[in-house]
This record gives C-alpha cells, structure tokens and sequence, in this order.
C-alpha cells in the first residue's frame, strides 16, 4: 500500500513548487479518493484500514473547500503556506507495525489543514492555536497568517508584521523569504513594516527586485498631489462652486475641509500676494510635471479630485497663473486621451468636476485673446473628443469659431481637434461633421488652406479635417456649396478630397 503525506519540512520538490495550486490540490484530492478506495477494498488489516479509510475522509473534506478559495477568489492566493504543507514522501506499508507511522502522520496533516483553513477563513485576525508544521519553526505562526491577512486586503496583518519585523534578523528574514515583500508594498500606507526590514542589504535587495522602487515613487507620487491640492484649495471657497456633500465624499475634500478649519489662525500670518501667487505657479508646475506623460500620476491627481480645484482657480485668476493650471488640465487630458479607463473616470461629462473643467475650458475659448492660453485649451478638448455626445454641438461650435483665430497655430489646432470630432475613432462622427458643416467651418478651413498655399506643413491638419467631412457628411451636395462659398474671392477651384 503507498500513500503521500507531509513528513519534513525540509524537502523541496521543484516541480510541486513550479506547478499551479489548484493543480496541486486536484492531484491531492484525486490520490486520497484512490487510498480511501485502496484501504476500503483491502483483504488483511481491516480495522487498521478502516481508521486510515477515515483519516483520509477527513482530508479530503477539508482539502475540497481549500481548493475552492483557491479558484475562486478575486486576490491571488498566497499558497507558500499550503505548498509546504503539502510537501510530501512516498511511504509503502508492509508490516502492521507502519500503520501506527501512518496514521500518526495523517493525525499531523489533518491538524495543519484545519489551520490553514482558519488562516484563509478568519474574519478577525488571531494567531490561534499552532499546528504541527508551525510549531516546528513558531515564526510561521505569526509570519504566515499576517502575510495571508494582507494578500486578502486585511491592513491589520501589516500591523502584525510591523511587530515582527521590530524582532531579530531571523524572523525579518523569514518574511522576506515567504513572500512578504509584494503585499506590503500594494499596502504602502503601512509603509513601517517595510522601513524596518530596509535596514539591511540583502533585504533591501529583495524589496527592489519586488518592484519597490517603483512602487514607493507611485505612493510618493499620490501624497505628493493630495498635498499640492490642499495647498491651492487654501483660497478657494469650493462651498460655492459645488455640493458640500460630494466635497466631504472627496480625499482632497477632507483637506479642503481641515484647510477651512485652520483658515483662522492663518489669517494671522501675513503673506504678501505675490509670494502667494509665486507659490501657485510652482504648485502648479509641479503638478502638471507629475501629469506629464505620467498615467498613474495622472490617475493619482484626478483620483484627489483635483480637477474641481483646477476649474475654479482657472475661473478665478489671470495671467501666468491661469496658464500654469490650463497646462495641468491639458496635461491630464492628453494622458487621458491614450487610456480610455481614465478618460471615463476622470473626464466623465456628467460628473461634477468634469462639467466644472468643461465649462471654464469654453469660457476660455470664448473670451480669451491670448494665443498660447488658447492652443492649450484647444488641444485639452481634442483629446476628450470621444467623450462628447453628439447632442454636445457647443463644443463643435467653439472650435470651429477658432478655425478663423488671427493667430495661425491656434487654427491649425482647432482643425487638428476637430478632425477628432470627425474621425472613424468617434462613435458620433457623422453628427459632428454636419455640425461643423453647419456652423460654416468648411469656408474658414477653404480660407486656411488658401491662405497657406504652398506651405504642406500647415496645410495638412486642414487637409485631413477636409477629408474626413467628405466621408462622413450625409449631404455632399450641402459640403461643395459650403466650399465654394470659401473659395469666392479668388479664381481657384476648391475640389472635395475623394472619399
């Protein structure tokens, strides 16, 4: 007779280690079914096999629901406990005298599955009683179910590995060779376990190789801009720009809010209005140098509601200091452009900030003269061209407003915005091209391209506008006579790009 069961912790068996838990559990299962069958059918020995018949009953009814959580949880599961566990040798009974090995063994086994499981399963976090395999080396007690606590979302088992990292090498080394690394830093906001074991080569070695470099910029990057919003809400009064509900829903709310509170004793300290308005634009270079090409750091400002801030400052100031926050708007709106996951989230029309940027990005573009001020804005638009609806014929009717700008960059990017508007990308591509049709934007793009004759370079953006209203306009007919209407004036034929 064979059966597996767990004997020394010490054995490696690589091809255990490589192959899926839930592989290695299946196999498990389906060997304790054959035992129980084997011990069921034996001819000698029948009380003996009976009590293993029933061992291994019980194995596998606790072996059946471990499988489970391991298919079907939404987290990874942290599976170095259960894989030691389940380290095995191939032992054969020939005498009666093995039975009381075996059955000894599987006594052992049992008593570490049922703590496995009230490692996976716990709702509050207690070591709890040790089993067998634990108290071989009683640092996995609290190494194990701390790290299982945090791979499940649970912050109280960082907590029980701060306590264990102000231990020795030995136990701060156990952590770092059972995997602990990972899940602490997807948890940074408990970021002392991690300084604790930092203190030490090898260990921070480890912690590099897991992608902590990275990861702690990214939270550095997050606090960064929660702290750069609450500096700028200072004094700006969002009560009055929005519900004070949704503010209090808010992180950067809570800041704002806290800001409120200690705007009396502020009010002591003098601070002249060009060092105010000096540290503005340094907060707002910082931001926008976050944003830049940057989508966590993107993420992580929009995330802080940051864009409420951006729209009512852009509302309030001038100058230098409008320009500086348009860029972060158009910074962000760039990055979102290229990631359709924070388009939605960040510039959603219908949320508050997005409507709020919205409406003072085509304010801008309807009352300000300044060229640079206006291409920023422009381009900002473009790039949430897919988020606008096709009933949204402000937005087309601004722009094309801008095809006729004095200034030639300003053109040029209104038709490169547009030609989003129009593009096979846009769901609503043939209502935007009849509104620009509509809103006479095919004389002023005829214009531009006459105006430029001989120069491709600033010809193309118009081009390509042109183009992609002949494909999609319903009426040709309407499209030609809009062209002609452009051409008058010279004696040159405007002929439609051919579909």
């Amino acid at each position: 007779m064979v059966f597996v069961f767990q004997e020394n912790m010490n054995s490696v068996i690589l091809c255990e280690e490589e192959k899926p838990i839930q592989e290695v559990l299946s196999f498990l299962i389906v060997l304790a079914e054959r035992v129980i069958t084997a011990a069921q059918e034996a001819g000698s020995f029948a009380a003996a096999n009976l009590r293993v018949s029933g061992q291994v009953t019980d194995i596998c009814k606790l072996l059946r629901p471990l499988a489970r959580l391991s298919a079907t949880t939404t987290l990874a599961v942290y599976d170095r406990p259960i894989r030691r566990v389940f380290l095995h040798q191939i032992l054969s009974i020939n005498i009666a005298a093995d039975f009381k090995r075996v059955t000894s063994s599987l006594d052992s086994f049992l008593a570490d599955l049922r703590w496995l499981l009230a490692i996976y399963n716990r709702d509050t976090f207690d070591v709890g009683t040790l089993s067998p395999i634990a108290m071989t080396d009683p640092i996995l007690a609290y190494v194990w179910p701390a790290i299982v606590s945090l791979h499940m979302g649970r912050g109280e088992g960082a907590a029980q590995l701060v306590d264990c990292t102000n231990m020795n090498d030995r136990t701060k080394n156990v952590i770092v060779d059972e995997a602990g690394i990972p899940p602490l830093l997807k948890m940074l906001a408990y970021g002392t376990a991690l300084y604790n074991l930092a203190d030490d080569r090898y260990r921070v070695g480890k912690i590099r190789d897991a992608g902590g470099v990275r990861a702690v910029e990214e939270f550095g990057a997050e606090d960064l801009a929660m702290r750069l919003v609450a500096l700028l809400s200072v004094d700006v009064d969002l009560d009055k720009f929005l519900d004070l509900s949704y503010l209090k829903s808010s992180s950067v709310g809570e800041e704002c809010l806290r800001s409120d509170k200690e705007r009396e004793r502020e009010k002591e300290v003098v601070v002249a209005p060009e060092v105010k308005c000096r540290l503005k634009i340094n907060d707002a270079i910082a931001l926008w140098k976050l944003a830049r090409r940057s989508l966590v750091n993107s993420r992580n400002i929009t995330d802080t509601r940051t864009l409420l801030v951006l729209a009512k400052i852009i509302k309030k100031e001038q100058g230098k200091l409008k320009k500086n926050f348009l860029k972060v708007v158009a910074e962000l709106a760039e990055v979102a452009e290229s990631n359709s996951d924070l388009k939605r989230t960040a510039f959603k029309l219908t949320s508050t900030p997005a409507k709020g940027v919205l409406d003072q990005l085509l304010k801008v573009m309807s009352e300000e003269r300044n060229a640079n001020m206006m291409t920023l804005v422009v381009k900002a638009v473009g790039c949430l061209a897919s988020m606008f609806p096709a009933k949204e014929k402000r937005v087309v009717h601004c722009l094309v407003a801008q095809l006729g700008h004095l200034d030639r960059g300003v053109a040029n990017e209104a038709a490169r915005s547009l030609s989003k508007f129009v593009c096979s990308r846009n769901y609503n591509r043939k209502e935007h091209a009849e509104a620009i049709i509509e809103y006479d934007g095919v004389p002023m793009l005829v214009n531009l391209l006459r105006n430029d004759q001989g120069q491709v370079h600033l010809q193309l953006d118009a081009l390509v506008l042109l183009s992609n209203l002949a494909v999609n306009a319903c009426n040709t007919r309407v499209l030609e006579e809009a062209c002609s209407k452009g051409a008058t004036g010279r004696d040159q034929e405007c002929r439609l790009p051919t579909a």
